[in-house]
């Protein structure tokens, strides 16, 4: 260690960096974006599945895919398509009226 090292300022300065403003982000939005992106293909991948199988297999399926995969590739596709805009929509709703 050298001699310019004191443990009372490295603590001082951890200290009062914490007081300013830090981002809360916990995911940048392009590792949002590529997380909705492999949910929406790989769960139409299984619709192609459901649509291509043959009957007798893909019948016992059928409502899994009416109340699970096909709200989760809707959401997602507009997630991806309007999401900005209901972020929009929602930060405006939080705002204090001033």
């Amino acid at each position: 260690l050298s001699n310019n090292w004191r443990p009372a300022a490295f603590f001082r300065n951890i200290i009062t960096h914490h007081h300013k403003t830090i981002d809360h982000t916990i995911m940048i939005q392009s590792t949002k974006r590529s997380i909705l992106r492999s949910i929406h293909i790989v769960f139409g991948l299984t619709i192609l599945g459901y649509i291509y199988g043959p009957p007798e297999e893909v019948l016992p399926y059928r409502d899994n895919f009416r109340f699970f995969f096909v709200p989760v590739i809707l959401i997602t596709g507009f997630w991806m398509w309007k999401g900005h805009a209901v972020r929009r929509l929602i930060s405006k709703g939080s705002e204090p009226n001033g």
